[in-house]
């Protein structure tokens, strides 16, 4: 066979470049003989079990205490690594122990434990095929496998993640095949569905003395998971390469758009030097397994950028230098075949390089202002909220690299602006001068290589300072009147109100406290009035709020549709279009535990989660149970049926959401996409502006069955204020 019919890559071990080529041996440093398995995890770091390390320096197996410059040595028994041991020093070291809340040093017999956990330090350069392991959160009913620290492949062990319990999780063996058993600990466990390393081997758990029962455990053991190592060892930097996305899909089938990447692909690439050269450049960036000595052909070459995300990305780079119309026109023609990855593997480091701290958030909020038609959430996979922060940032830049356009007007004949663009010039608006001219360098870079025009990506530049000016007005203390309202008839009610400036050196103070039993439309010329007395009008960013104290019972009055019932000449004022109007209902934070969740959840606004409570929800209990099991939970939205609303509201602000949204004018259940909309088409701290824009639009567009939406926003840092009821007589009275 020529060596041009010859595959250019590697397709005879599915698992190689996830496992062989991080797989670590640690061996006995007295014999040299197997002590246990590792992973290599970047920066010349080698992550194993604690007790491997002391098994190998010859101590005993829980031995709290750190070795102290003891060299360990380690050897990569993966394909193409030599196998003369190298050295390594202990660089981080957490000691086996018992479960909380004991928490104390674990024993010989010991039949679980968590921690156990040490990094190893390359004493010399790693070799030259060493690559660190791809990671992905373990989960429950993940399909996983191990092997002997000796690195022989037959060793394997198969097994499935039943119960996933940090710090420790369970997994039970197969009954057919190799066991896990001593050797295996400290070795990754990697998940072909995943196609990354999920864990490592803790060790196994033994059954009891004496002959065998049918009621004992059989081929189970314990693990440590990625998100346990993650919290337990933040030194450790995931690897953010090219390998796949498991929540997107490969493009399959053999549409007319793939027949014409194809062709663009061969046309591009007829030169064989220049085609062996991107090839080369490709397999460096993807971290590719190939053959060395053979030649990619066109068709191959064009199946690898399809199927590998980032690959596409790569090689239009490469090409741009020297050909950059041939390089965009392959982009484009990619992108029409569902090619996966805008940005090439440099771009998307260089991209995680210049994002702020607490990025995921902060670029998630930014890019849900910046598309407010598109909503993120549904795209986002499943563990998004629960993943640490660098794998939640790398997911969130996957499905906003998935939207091609930003969805605004281009200069005739050139790209349309990618939504990752456009996020990052948001997020870049918000920042300082130093990290916003970093971000901004790079958005130029990937335009100029996308062919995006510089009067496009200038006119989202200014699109996001107008918004960055829009939200620093909008941070700042809005002027606020706080109305305590009790109902007391049909048509009136009775109420105290607090007035704040919104300067930060000043508190609220009590304007208004009297008997008297005021109509809607009363109450709302007084308020007005009130807010127009002291100067708080509505400006630009700057809207006053007007937030209502209510008995849990109350809180599906209409206060936002009240009016002035204007007079012929006199201006025109409906509360919930002319201020920003909330709900509160204080007497639900009685607990000082109910008080601690929701100060909790409040901090965690801006990061987390949306809870759809539909029509299967039915009862407090089941609220209890959805927010203990989220609680990362902030916001609610209530879509279940009405004659359950006013229960799962109560329940829902009685353990700690501070933020709960309904349709006040819907009779049935689950019709909830406007609020859906509202709750996510931007940052979590806008939606009262966002709602209170609506409710102004609803009355100029009548003729839409426009939704009626009720919020409750019980900021935690803001304190409702207490009532000093004392002679009306005494205080100035505003009619």
């Amino acid at each position: 066979m020529s060596p041009r019919a010859r595959r250019w890559l590697r397709t005879d071990h599915t698992e190689a470049s996830t496992v062989w080529h991080s797989f670590a041996s640690v061996l006995d440093a007295s014999s040299t003989s197997v002590a246990g398995a590792g992973v290599y995890v970047g920066d010349g770091l080698i992550l194993t079990c604690a007790h491997v390390v002391n098994d190998a320096l010859g101590n005993e197996p829980f031995t709290p205490a750190a070795p102290r410059n003891a060299l360990v040595p380690v050897a990569f028994p993966g394909r193409g690594e030599p196998r003369d041991p190298l050295a390594a020093r202990v660089s981080a070291w957490i000691p086996a122990r018992q479960p909380a809340p004991e928490a104390r040093p674990a024993l010989p017999g010991d039949r679980v434990w968590t921690g156990d956990l040490a990094l190893l330090r390359l004493q010399d350069a790693p070799p030259p095929m060493l690559r660190p392991a791809r990671w992905m959160p373990m989960a429950e009913r993940q399909s996983v496998r191990a092997w002997h620290g000796n690195g022989e492949q037959f060793t394997f062990a198969n097994g499935a993640v039943k119960l996933h319990d940090s710090p420790v999780s369970y997994v039970d063996g197969s009954l057919e095949g190799a066991a896990v058993g001593p050797g295996y600990s400290g070795g990754p466990l990697w998940c072909a569905e995943q196609d990354a390393v999920v864990g490592l081997v803790l060790g196994i758990i033994e059954p009891p003395p004496g002959g065998f029962g049918s009621s004992h455990v059989v081929r189970r053991f314990l693990a440590v998971s990625w998100q346990s190592v993650r919290s337990l060892l933040p030194e450790i930097t995931p690897r953010s390469g090219a390998g796949r996305s498991p929540h997107r899909p490969r493009p399959t089938g053999h549409s007319p758009a793939l027949h014409a990447f194809n062709r663009l692909v061969a046309d591009a690439l007829t030169d064989t030097g220049k085609r062996a050269e991107q090839a080369s450049r490709l397999a460096d960036e993807l971290e590719l397994d190939v053959i060395g000595d053979v030649l990619v052909g066109a068709d191959e070459l064009a199946e690898i950028l399809v199927t590998v995300p980032r690959a596409l990305a790569v090689l239009c780079e490469g090409l741009a230098v020297d050909h950059p119309e041939s390089a965009r026109r392959l982009m484009s023609a990619g992108f029409a075949a569902g090619v996966s990855g805008l940005l090439s593997v440099r771009e998307h480091r260089w991209l995680l390089d210049v994002l702020p701290d607490d990025a995921a958030a902060r670029l998630e909020d930014a890019a849900r202002s910046a598309m407010l038609h598109a909503t993120l959430t549904s795209h986002l996979p499943p563990e998004y909220r629960d993943a640490p922060e660098e794998e939640r940032l790398c997911q969130l830049i996957d499905v906003l690299e998935e939207f091609r356009s930003d969805g605004a007007a281009v200069v005739d004949g050139t790209p349309r602006v990618p939504a990752v663009l456009r996020a990052v010039e948001y997020l870049a608006a918000l920042c300082g001068e130093s990290a916003a001219g970093g971000m901004r360098e790079w958005s130029d870079a990937v335009a100029a290589r996308l062919g995006v025009a510089t009067a496009a990506l200038g006119e989202r530049r200014e699109d996001a300072r107008a918004w960055a000016r829009r939200e620093r007005a909008a941070a700042e203390p809005q002027p606020r009147l706080t109305v305590a309202l009790e109902p007391v008839t049909a048509t009136g009610y009775r109420c105290v109100i607090w007035y704040a400036s919104g300067r930060r050196d000043e508190t609220a103070w009590q304007v208004l406290a009297d008997d008297d039993t005021r109509t809607p439309e009363e109450i709302t010329r007084l308020l007005h009035s009130i807010l127009i007395r002291q100067g708080a009008v509505a400006l630009p960013g700057k809207v006053p709020v007007v937030e209502f104290l209510l008995d849990s019972n109350d809180l599906d009055e209409p206060v936002d549709t009240w009016d002035n019932n204007a007079a012929e000449g006199e201006g025109q004022v409906v509360l919930g279009a002319e201020y920003t109007v909330v709900l509160r209902c204080p007497r639900l934070r009685d607990d000082i535990g109910q008080q601690r969740s929701w100060q909790s959840r409040w901090e965690n606004l801006d990061r987390g989660g949306v809870l759809r409570l539909t029509e299967e929800y039915t009862t407090s209990l089941q609220v209890y149970g959805a927010l203990q099991a989220d609680l990362n939970a902030s916001l609610v939205i209530l879509a279940c049926a009405p004659q359950h609303r006013a229960e799962l509201r109560v329940a829902c602000m009685k353990y700690g959401i501070p933020v709960v949204l309904w349709d006040r004018g819907t009779t049935v259940a689950g019709h909830d996409d406007p609020l859906v909309a509202l709750m996510l088409n931007g940052s979590a701290r806008s939606l009262p502006h966002r709602v209170r824009t609506h409710r102004a639009r609803a009355l100029a567009e009548p003729w839409r069955d426009a939704a009626q939406p009720a919020l409750v926003w019980d900021d935690a840092t803001s304190l409702p204020p207490m009532s000093r009821w004392s002679d009306p007589t005494g205080q100035e009275q505003i009619r």
